[in-house]
């Protein structure tokens, strides 16, 4: 189908280029934080609360969202560990705000917001590495805010996306539990995406996404020199990679269609169903990637925040 018209209207045939490594990315982010950090909350929760967490020598910020009051949770609620994203290297807590309080409520969870160690001043595996401290802090302390850490839901959008599904392998390696991954318009390595005909469609500059931002995110993540660890494997960046993807986490996967990831997004989908996967897919046709972020702006994210919901619903 033809761009959405509030899609259109909202973006008004502007041109997109990136100034990922080319302006300073403290200038970048400064930039980024203006227009998408969100002053305005569009929806109340009964309590939001920041915490710092320990991640071994350093802490990290986070954000935890409740769908009812605390002291009105009789039955443990499942958890949502959101991954904001950002090509790893912009965005925070702040810029998903809105997004994570309506997940919360539409879900009825517990979502755990993470601003995770961004690049290029922290190469993979450092944001893999964050995912995992806060997915065994969850495990270990859900009870204390009220969660059910046997009802681990990781999500996430674009970067967050990826990061997203290479804990969900990690988790799968380690018997750690994870009941549900939900996936925005990630990029997973199934296959090259500048070889995929929605590369070749989207990525000029008019979808949001383009390619330049793809070729300088990658050249921002990924390190001079590889270690050897096993989170060094790339298999830990782009969980496509792995040829063993069976386990026991659901998946809902959204794609968008004007999106150069959608392609590859949709090979994830096969992929995971293909090694017998319980997987939901869905191209949000109409859509550009990172249409999410903007929900409040988009009438078709609705479609997305009840697929959302009753992928949370099957887990319980």
């Amino acid at each position: 189908m033809p761009l959405d018209p509030q899609v259109q209207a909202h973006y008004k045939g502007k041109k997109f280029n990136s100034a990922l490594g080319i302006a300073p990315i403290e200038q970048v982010r400064a930039a980024v934080d203006f227009f998408y950090n969100d002053s305005v909350i569009l929806v109340d929760l009964p309590a939001v609360e920041n915490r710092m967490l320990s991640a071994g020598d350093y802490t990290l910020p986070v954000r935890i969202y409740y769908p009812i009051d605390k002291d009105d949770i009789k039955e443990p609620l499942p958890v949502m560990l959101y991954f904001h994203g950002g090509a790893y290297a912009i965005h925070n807590i702040a810029s998903h705000d809105n997004l994570c309080r309506k997940l919360a409520s539409e879900c009825t969870c517990i979502v755990i917001s993470t601003e995770y160690r961004l690049a290029p001043e922290n190469r993979h595996p450092a944001q893999i590495e964050d995912a995992i401290a806060i997915l065994k802090w969850t495990i270990d302390n859900a009870s204390t805010i009220g969660g059910n850490a046997e009802k681990i839901i990781t999500a996430g959008d674009s970067a967050g996306a990826a990061i997203s599904a290479a804990l969900c392998l990690y988790a799968k390696r380690h018997n750690l539990d994870i009941a549900l991954q939900i996936l925005y318009y990630g990029v997973f390595g199934c296959i090259p995406v500048e070889e995929t005909e929605s590369y070749r469609l989207f990525s000029n500059g008019d979808y949001v996404l383009p390619a330049d931002m793809i070729r300088e995110s990658n050249k921002l993540i990924l390190p001079d020199t590889r270690g050897t660890g096993e989170l060094d494997s790339l298999e830990y960046l782009e969980a496509g990679r792995a040829d063993d993807l069976e386990m026991s986490t659901a998946s809902l996967v959204i794609t968008a269609q004007y999106d150069p990831l959608r392609d590859d997004g949709r090979a994830y989908a096969d992929k995971l169903l293909s090694q017998g996967n319980k997987v939901t897919y869905m191209q949000m046709d109409g859509m550009m990637h990172g249409f999410m972020l903007l929900w409040d702006k988009f009438d078709r994210s609705a479609i997305v925040f009840d697929a959302t919901k009753k992928a949370v619903q099957s887990i319980l």
